[in-house]
C-alpha cells in the first residue's frame, strides 16, 4: 500500500475515533446530567419536607382547612299576640334548656326560643330590659321593681324579691342582681333567696362571673373578685392611667385566668392568674373611647378576645401574641364556636348588617353583607344562627 492509502487510511481511523470518542463523552454527559436531575429532584423534596415541618413546628395554628358557610332554611318568627311577657306564644313542654334569641332588643323586641329541630318553643315581647340564658329569662320594665324568673317556655314563673338590674353568669346557672344605683350586688339561688350581697365604693362599670367566681369592674379604676360564697378573693387597681376606670372584665368558664381593661389616656390589657391572683401580662392598647368594651375567653381557654374602637382583639393565651381584625363597622355581637374554633361576628355598616367567621387568631375566612334591623347571634353548639328581620337563618360551617 502507497502512502497515499496509509495516510486515508490513519485519517478515517482518526474520523472513526473521534466519533466514537464524542458518542462515549456525549453519553458521559447525559449520565451526568440525569444524576443531577435526579439529585436535585432528592434535594428539593427534601427541603420541602423539612419547610413543611418547620411551618408545622414554628406555626401549628396556621394551618387553615378548607371551610365553607352552609345556609339552612330560615326559620320565620310571626307577630307576636296578646299581651307582652308572659303571654306570649308557646309550643309543647318538657325542654329544661334551649336556644334563646330575639330580634331587636329594648321595649316590644321579640324575643324567645328555639329547639333541637329549629322549631320556636315560646316567643313573647320584651318590655324595656331583658336577660336570657339557656334556662331561662327575665324581662323587666324600665324603672325595675320585683323580678319575675320564667323557664324557656315563660313558665313556673320565680318571683324575686327587690329592684335591680338582673345578669346571668357565662353557663347561664348563676342569677346576679346589681342594684339600680349599681353600687351593689347580690346572688339570687333558683328558690329566689338571696345568698350573698356586696356593696362597693364606686359605680359598677363592667361584670363577669362563672361558676365558682364573680368579678366587678368599677368606676374608679378597681376590680373586686368574688368567690362562690361572695368572699372577696382580690382587688387591686392600675394607676397608670390619666383617668381611672374599668371598662371590661372577663373570667375563662373553666381556666385560671380573669382579665380587665382598664384606665384611659392610656388603657391597658391586663391578664390575672386566678390561683395566686398575680399580674402574668400587661398591654398598652391604643383606643381612645371611652365606654365599655366587651371581653371573652373562649372556652378552649386558648384566646383571650376583646373589642376595640374598629377591630376585635385576640390575645393567645400560650405565647401572648396580640392580634387584631379590623372590623367593617360597629360591632353588635360576637360569639365563639368551641367545637370548629371559629369566632362569629355581627357589625352594623351603615344602613345593613354584615357577618364575619374568623379563624383565630386573625384570618377571616367568611363575610357577608345583610340588609336587616335585628342582631341576633346565637348557637346551640351544632349550628349557629343569625337575625334577618323577621327570619331567624340557621348555618353550619363545614369543611369542603
Amino acid at each position: 500500500m502507497g502512502q497515499r492509502g496509509l495516510t486515508t487510511l490513519f485519517q478515517n481511523y482518526t474520523i472513526l475515533l473521534s466519533t466514537h470518542e464524542r458518542a462515549a463523552f456525549s453519553c458521559i454527559r447525559k449520565t451526568n446530567r440525569m444524576k443531577k436531575k435526579k439529585l436535585i429532584s432528592k434535594s428539593l423534596i427534601i427541603l420541602s419536607f423539612l419547610a413543611a415541618g418547620m411551618y408545622l413546628a414554628f406555626f401549628p395554628n396556621r394551618i387553615i382547612p378548607e371551610l365553607v358557610v352552609m345556609v339552612r332554611p330560615a326559620v320565620h318568627v310571626p307577630e307576636t299576640t296578646g299581651e307582652k311577657n308572659p303571654a306570649g306564644t308557646q309550643v309543647g313542654s318538657g325542654l329544661t334548656s334551649a336556644t334563646p334569641f330575639f330580634l331587636n332588643t329594648g321595649k316590644d323586641g321579640i324575643f324567645g326560643y328555639i329547639d333541637a329541630q329549629n322549631a320556636i318553643i315560646f316567643q313573647a315581647k320584651s318590655d324595656y330590659g331583658l336577660t336570657m340564658s339557656p334556662q331561662g329569662f327575665i324581662s323587666y320594665p324600665a324603672v325595675p321593681g320585683d323580678l319575675v324568673k320564667r323557664d324557656v317556655y315563660g313558665h313556673d314563673p320565680l318571683s324575686i324579691s327587690g329592684p335591680g338590674y338582673p345578669l346571668f353568669a357565662a353557663d347561664g346557672e348563676r342569677l346576679f342582681i346589681i342594684t339600680s344605683d349599681c353600687t351593689s350586688l347580690r346572688e339570687v339561688n333558683r328558690q329566689g333567696v338571696t345568698l350573698w350581697r356586696r356593696s362597693v365604693p364606686s359605680w359598677i362599670t363592667s361584670f363577669a362571673a362563672n361558676a365558682d367566681l364573680a368579678l366587678l369592674g368599677l368606676s374608679n379604676g378597681q376590680f373586686l373578685l368574688f368567690g362562690k360564697t361572695g368572699d372577696t378573693l382580690s382587688g387591686g387597681r392600675i394607676n397608670d392611667s390619666r383617668v381611672l376606670c374599668i371598662y371590661g372584665t372577663a373570667i375563662q368558664e373553666q381556666g385560671k385566668y380573669f382579665a380587665i381593661l382598664t384606665g384611659a389616656d392610656p388603657l391597658f390589657l391586663v391578664l390575672y392568674d386566678t390561683e395566686n391572683f398575680q399580674e402574668v401580662f400587661r398591654s398598652e392598647i391604643d383606643d381612645p373611647g371611652r365606654t365599655e368594651r366587651r371581653m371573652m375567653f373562649s372556652p378552649d381557654s386558648k384566646y383571650l378576645f376583646f373589642e376595640q374602637q374598629d377591630s376585635l382583639y385576640c390575645l393567645d393565651l400560650e405565647t401572648h401574641d396580640l392580634s387584631a381584625v379590623h372590623l367593617p363597622g360597629t360591632l353588635l355581637e360576637l360569639y365563639y364556636q368551641q367545637d370548629q374554633q371559629l369566632m362569629h361576628l355581627v357589625c352594623r355598616n351603615g344602613e345593613s348588617k354584615e357577618l364575619l367567621v374568623v379563624y383565630p387568631p386573625q384570618t377571616v375566612i367568611f363575610r357577608t353583607g345583610f340588609a336587616s334591623e335585628v342582631r341576633y347571634l346565637g348557637s346551640d353548639k351544632t349550628l349557629m344562627y343569625t337575625g334577618r328581620n323577621r327570619d331567624i337563618v340557621p348555618y353550619g360551617v363545614e369543611e369542603q
